[in-house]
């Protein structure tokens, strides 16, 4: 850096002529930031120098790099995440990277070139899940290192990451899973940028419009390279079905209707599926990526609707499903009297429940229903559900 002074330069140049060097009683020189001392010295022969003209300003600074990616606490996993550092200073020539776990810091050997020493790929999949500490120690043209380095705290997570980086080697066929069931396989010759690439895989921050009951989601990025493939690369996405009654958790959506949808920026795109009922697995073929979403689609008539469980317990199964609807679907509960019980209309997520309660919100009693189901179309499905409290 242009006209710095160190501190163990001017000491260098002093030491010809100087017997001792004393600090300013009210100066201290501090770890991290620029200090301004005043040296009183005292001369060979003893004599003191106490004048303005005397007095030697030196301006003592550090080089610093501070960490911008990954930023602290994310979650992270992958055998390429980026770790990504930044600095003021111009003179900066190298930089190390490390993590600590528990007291010993480790450098970290990038997994693949990144082009600057500013950033470097940090091989994750050796690691145990758990908090580790990230620090970039710099180094400046006149060999001074960083004696204090700040540094970040981040946490790898190989089930539930915020996100994932894995490299993509152009030239032949590239398979990326991970452990919370997400696979990416991209055939050889899908890629045309130059180089290799890095796949950053998320769960991303804001979801494009659109309902979707199932609110599974994931991002997929290229960074330095296209978005849209040569060729079809197949996507999975795992699903939850705990109690494996073939309903994805949480949902009315039964997992054999399940569709990967993609983002193009204006609306979903359903693209062609596959789903693998006995691992909870839902794979798409798609030639773009983008932002991914499992949904739910509608049944082209009512003939194979399903009302699961029956009969239903509100205080255990929540509610009564019903799936397999088709679009804009309303659904009125009588009771064996031929009394209006409850009513839902504008149904347009291929499922809907009942709770077991009146329009009013009050439980209904223990008993035969009777429920009438309509779409747009014409269509109807009848049925009874049993209700027991």
């Amino acid at each position: 850096m242009a006209g710095k002074k160190r501190i163990n330069s001017i000491l260098a140049l002093l030491v010809l002529e100087v017997m001792s060097v004393t600090l300013h009683p009210r100066c201290a020189l501090s770890r991290t930031a620029i200090n301004t001392v005043s040296l009183a010295y005292t001369s060979l022969s003893n004599q003191s120098f106490s004048s303005p003209s005397d007095t030697a300003i030196v301006e003592i600074e550090n080089p610093k790099a501070t960490i911008l990616r990954p930023g602290p606490g994310d979650r992270v996993s992958g055998s390429a995440v980026i770790v990504e550092a930044a600095s003021e200073d111009t003179d900066i020539i190298s930089i190390k990277y490390q993590y600590r776990e528990a007291q010993k810091w480790t450098e970290i050997t990038s997994s693949m070139g990144t082009g600057s020493i500013f950033s470097v790929a940090w091989d994750t999949t050796h690691l145990s899940d758990g908090s580790y500490d990230l620090r970039a120690v710099a180094t400046d043209d006149e060999g001074d290192t960083d004696p204090y380095p700040k540094s970040i705290t981040v946490t790898v997570s190989h089930l539930n990451p915020d996100y994932s980086e894995d490299p993509l080697i152009r030239e032949q066929e590239n398979i990326i899973e991970r452990e919370d069931g997400v696979k990416i396989w991209l055939p050889a010759g899908a890629l045309d940028c130059d180089g290799n690439g890095i796949v950053r895989i998320s769960r991303p921050d804001q979801i494009p419009l659109g309902e979707n009951p199932a609110k599974i989601y994931i991002e997929i990025e290229l960074s330095s390279c296209q978005s849209q493939l040569n060729g079809p690369a197949f996507i999975s996405i795992s699903y939850p079905d705990e109690d494996d009654n073939g309903i994805v958790d949480g949902t009315f959506i039964l997992e054999e209707n399940l569709k990967v949808n993609f983002w193009d920026g204006a609306e979903w795109i359903e693209l062609p599926t596959s789903v693998d009922t006995e691992n909870n697995i839902a794979t798409g073929t798609t030639t773009h990526f983008s932002i991914f979403g499992l949904f739910g689609v509608q049944a082209p008539d009512l003939s194979d609707v399903v009302v699961y469980p029956n009969p239903f317990r509100p205080d255990k199964d929540g509610t009564v499903k019903f799936l397999n609807l088709t679009e804009n679907v309303k659904i009125r509960i009588y009771n064996v009297a031929g009394e209006l019980v409850s009513a839902r209309k504008d149904i347009t997520t291929g499922a809907a429940g009942w709770d077991g309660r009146n329009d009013h919100g009050r439980a209904v009693v223990s008993g035969i229903y009777i429920y009438l189901i309509t779409d747009k179309n014409g269509g109807k499905k009848t049925g009874k559900v049993a209700l027991i409290r």
